[in-house]
């Protein structure tokens, strides 16, 4: 499929702007970040080119755990604090609810245990679990149809014992779990009537602690500013290596910047824990903001961030009609938005399968979920470049 990419642009808000560090805690400091390169472009004018990246070097995929033929699948993985992979997989990923099993495994491969999860769960499209790299446990949003609630459910990936059930009032339904075990999540209807909440802190029971709204105000700022909003509505989360917060949002229907100019376009966000000193650029996607392709592509991203501020992107790719799934692949893309390289369908040179739910380990290598179609198995294998 031919990607007709957008230019990447910098959405830096204008100087003026001084959000408020309305989130942390006293003892929480900043992990310090690479600045992003200082732009010249305000959204909808024509930036400056980035230099033409040059070819990666030779790299090669390997594959660390066992294959999984479907119906059996594996869904979602991450990291425990001393590296291990925590992996979440199904015997029929098909299945409504799901029964899931947790296996850890070694940076290597060698399998440490395997449990299968003591409860079912119902998930929702993209990316609805979480690892804490803390105590090496499970956090998965359950979405409960008949009664419309959404519930963090923890497990033990040592036991598969069910720890936790927390229903969220915001209905929480995309979640990511820093390294220090702190959740921050996405609330969909608002918190404590705040219809503009964008972004949440939770504590251990999942209560609303902290978060900033689309201007990156605390939550209890007041009505609704005349200015446009720094966020829109968050759809996928994820805490970088560097420990910002980031998120992609989409628009709304009637979301401008601020320089009046209609906002139609995905935005990826990187903030400070605390989550405030935002860096913004559009992410480059094929199908025009309102088509039923920009909806399908929004609510399956999964992301991860690297220590040096890029961003990997796994989505769907999309038949030209943008009604249906025909693969998956994961974009690299630098600090400062710029599309540095890309695994999957479409790029078939790339050395993996349909690949998805990209992660970082702390050596800053790309993990991904591999996919073949053609014998109907899915991994997990790890990018390594040469020394």
């Amino acid at each position: 499929m031919v990607m007709a990419l957008l230019s990447a642009c910098s959405l830096v808000a204008p100087a003026t702007f001084a959000p408020q560090q309305s989130v942390a805690e006293a003892t929480d400091v900043p992990t310090p970040s690479p600045p992003a390169a200082t732009p010249t472009a305000s959204p909808g004018s024509t930036p400056s080119p980035e230099p033409t990246a040059s070819p990666p070097p030779p790299a090669t995929w390997h594959t660390i755990v066992r294959a999984l033929t479907a119906p059996a699948a594996w869904l979602d993985f991450g990291f425990a604090a001393n590296g291990d992979v925590i992996a979440i997989g199904s015997h029929d990923a098909k299945a409504d609810p799901l029964r899931l099993f947790v296996a850890r495994f070694t940076p290597t491969g060698r399998k440490r245990y395997e449990h299968n999860l003591d409860r079912a769960v119902t998930p929702i499209a993209g990316d609805w679990a979480a690892i804490n790299p803390v105590d090496g446990s499970i956090v998965i949003d359950d979405f409960r149809q008949p009664t419309v609630q959404f519930w963090l459910r923890s497990f033990s990936s040592k036991t598969g014992f069910n720890l936790a059930n927390l229903r969220t009032d915001s209905g929480i339904n995309r979640l990511a779990i820093d390294a220090r075990g702190r959740r921050y999540g996405l609330p969909q209807y608002g918190v404590d009537g705040n219809a503009y909440a964008a972004i949440v802190r939770l504590d251990a029971k999942g209560r609303v602690r902290a978060g900033v709204d689309y201007w990156l105000r605390p939550l209890d700022a007041g009505a609704r500013p005349d200015r446009p909003g720094i966020l829109a509505f968050p759809t996928a989360i994820t805490i970088g290596r560097d420990g910002r917060v980031i998120v992609v949002d989409e628009p709304d229907a009637k979301d401008t910047y601020p320089d009046g100019r209609p906002r139609q376009a995905a935005v990826v966000t990187s903030l400070a824990p605390d989550l405030s000193s935002p860096r913004q650029w559009e992410l480059p996607v094929e199908w025009p903001f309102g088509s039923e392709g920009f909806g399908t592509w929004s609510h399956r991203l999964s992301i991860a961030g690297a220590a040096d501020g890029s961003l990997y992107v796994g989505e769907p790719v999309l038949n030209d009609a943008g009604s249906s799934i025909v693969g998956w692949r994961v974009r690299h893309f630098s600090v400062g938005g710029g599309e540095m390289e890309s695994w999957g369908t479409g790029a078939p040179a790339s050395g993996v399968g349909p690949p998805s739910h990209p992660q970082v380990d702390a050596q800053g290598r790309l993990w991904v979920i591999d996919t073949n179609p053609a014998t109907r198995t899915t991994t997990i294998a790890v990018l390594s470049l040469p020394a």
